[in-house]
């Protein structure tokens, strides 16, 4: 999916620079995964929307995320955390809590 960012801000070098407008709290997908969600055992795909370059997030426990649905690499975020990723050349990300149920928190970046 390409990402359309519109007319962006540009540094002294004339190379644009995505600089977040505004936050949505709801994912890209037609019956929406949206803030606070409630996360478990199952993994969870997050839609990445057209225009987002960073997603937050802050969960209640610890919680993996990762690039692929099988989540066989993932990164840890701990509980009570706020962690943002870079999500702009991504169409998914896949969360699946660490050790117990979760409700996450998020929203997304957009430019």
């Amino acid at each position: 999916m390409a990402k359309d960012y519109g007319t962006l801000h540009r540094d002294d070098n004339q190379v644009e620079i995505p600089t977040g407008t505004s936050i949505q709290t709801f994912d890209a997908t037609a019956s929406s995964q949206d803030s606070p969600l409630a996360v478990s055992n199952s993994v969870i795909t997050i839609a990445i929307p057209t225009n987002a370059a960073e997603i937050v997030f802050k969960p209640s426990a610890a919680m993996r995320v990762s690039e692929v649905v099988g989540m066989g690499t993932y990164f840890v975020v701990a509980a009570d955390v706020t962690h943002a990723f870079g999500v702009a050349r991504m169409d998914n990300i896949y969360v699946i809590r660490d050790s117990g149920d979760l409700t996450l928190n998020f929203y997304f970046v957009l430019v």
